[in-house]
């Protein structure tokens, strides 16, 4: 008896679906971007430091609210360190809404890694 194939997403050629999907441009309203606020403030040592640059938002053609942006916070020493690029999605509703971070770039290769994803997703100057 033939084993049923499990259910997943693929492209047209017929392999698995790309991780990452190319969005359209989308725009945050004062909440939203309070909530994104909150969750990378979090990872920071001293949360009363932080200081955010520009945010760019894509949504994934799956749903997924992707954001790109800039942080910058004091290091160990009380000194800033320059602002550093972060990403991550905004997940559940409007009234439930979450920030999940999924990188800040604080070394050169962290950096590297990050930027290049928020290219993937379509940012396209941050």
């Amino acid at each position: 008896m033939a084993q049923a194939k499990p259910c997943s997403p693929s492209d047209p050629r017929g392999g698995p679906a790309p991780a990452i999907l190319r969005g359209e441009p989308a725009k945050l309203d004062p909440q939203q971007q309070e909530v994104i606020i909150v969750g990378v403030t979090k990872w920071l040592k001293n949360h009363s430091s932080a200081r955010f640059g520009p945010m760019q938002v894509v949504r994934d053609p799956r749903g997924p609210v992707v954001v790109c942006g800039w942080i910058d916070g004091h290091n160990g020493v009380g000194a800033y360190r320059g602002m550093s690029p972060y990403v991550g999605l905004l997940m559940g509703s409007r009234n439930d809404a979450e920030f999940l971070v999924v990188g800040i770039g604080a070394t050169a290769r962290e950096r590297a890694e990050v930027l290049s994803l928020c290219a993937e997703v379509g940012v396209t100057s941050l």
